[in-house]
């Protein structure tokens, strides 16, 4: 075999040039020509293909059989809403992570608390980052919006104060 890069004749079958060192048999790179799908008939093609398809659906249906049987963790969200509102009383909403919870109406100048039990499922650290948000919807000064940003866990309760 000749080397490309210096010329050198070298023995059939050597990989490497002897005075140069460069390759000299060419290498073999894969190709879609050389996988065994491609030299199969169209039937047993059409074969893979359905058992194909059923090991994913198989895979599918068990990843969501598992996700039902996640441990579902439970933590109590003590909210208390407080109306900096001096003449008249205010609509609210609570919302966590943007799913409204609970509603109410406030007095000037008053508080009222919720009791609001939260459930997350458990993925691998047993805690989740949720966003606790209060937003005046009429009477008072008009929208007004205050929120928290807490780290969840299994089991505990939180308390938090949200004046709007």
């Amino acid at each position: 075999m000749r080397c490309h890069n210096c010329g050198t004749d070298n023995h059939d079958g050597a990989e490497f040039c002897g005075a140069c060192g460069h390759r000299v048999k060419e290498r073999k790179f894969w190709s879609f020509k050389d996988q065994a799908y491609w030299n199969l008939s169209p039937e047993e093609k059409k074969v893979r293909l359905k058992h194909t398809s059923i090991a994913i659906i198989m895979a599918i249906v068990a990843i969501l059989v598992l996700a039902a049987f996640l441990p579902v963790c439970h933590a109590d969200l003590k909210v208390t809403v407080t109306s900096e509102h001096i003449l008249a009383s205010v609509d609210y909403v609570i919302y966590v992570n943007g799913d409204q919870v609970a509603e109410g109406t406030l007095p000037a100048m008053e508080s009222q608390t919720w009791t609001i039990p939260y459930e997350f499922a458990w993925m691998f650290s047993g805690k989740k980052d949720i966003t606790i948000t209060a937003t005046s919807i009429g009477g008072g000064l008009g929208t007004q919006t205050d929120s928290e940003a807490l780290l969840v866990a299994d089991g505990n309760a939180y308390y938090v104060t949200l004046t709007i």
